[in-house]
């Protein structure tokens, strides 16, 4: 004799029918979590520091300047300032928002903005004296006009500006240009 189920032909559907729901669910529920997973491990790649620690770049500095390859960025004169020496470069963080001069209607200026300097002293300056100098930039950019920022030259125009007055800044407050120049990093007017 054949065995029988005691459950009608009805309820074994509904049986194999919440079977295979909960079988879905394990599989929706594993493929959420490897997603997730490999999206957190790219993130993760893609996000971590290849740059050097600072340990390694001041000891290949130490190194430099012990071979005589490099000046020790000491001397207080500036004549070190253009073209000799390892270029240092420091982002002025945060960017720049500000209104400026527009044809009848509110314009905005978007920068980020990093210096260029040759001199370790110089940028330990540029960076006690930060709120100076970004007080002298936001001003010097609030006078900008909508037609000289949206050619070339004038943008030109305005990171020379910016150079000579941190360059300005800098003489009054250690005796010494010590910047070579303004780099801008982004630049949007509207």
């Amino acid at each position: 004799m054949t065995q029988q189920n005691d459950l009608p032909e009805d309820d074994m559907i509904e049986d194999d029918g919440k079977k295979s729901r909960i079988v879905r669910m394990v599989l929706i529920g594993i493929g959420v979590a490897l997603i997730a997973g490999l999206s957190a491990g790219v993130t993760w790649f893609l996000t971590k520091s290849s740059a050097p620690s600072e340990e390694a770049i001041a000891a290949a500095a130490e190194q430099m300047v012990a071979s005589g390859q490099v000046g020790d960025g000491g001397d207080m004169s500036g004549e070190g300032a253009s073209g000799s020496g390892i270029a240092l470069y420091f982002a002025i963080e945060p960017e720049f928002v500000v209104n400026y001069k527009g044809s009848g209607r509110q314009r905005f200026l978007l920068t980020e903005i990093s210096v260029l300097s040759r001199d370790q002293l110089t940028i330990d300056a540029v960076s006690q004296h930060l709120p100076l100098i970004r007080n002298n930039l936001i001003q010097l950019l609030g006078k900008q006009s909508y037609e000289v920022l949206r050619t070339d030259k004038g943008r030109e125009q305005l990171a020379q500006d910016m150079t000579e007055n941190i360059q300005k800044t800098l003489v009054e407050l250690i005796g010494k240009p010590g910047i070579e120049r303004v780099l801008f990093r982004s630049f949007v007017i509207q």
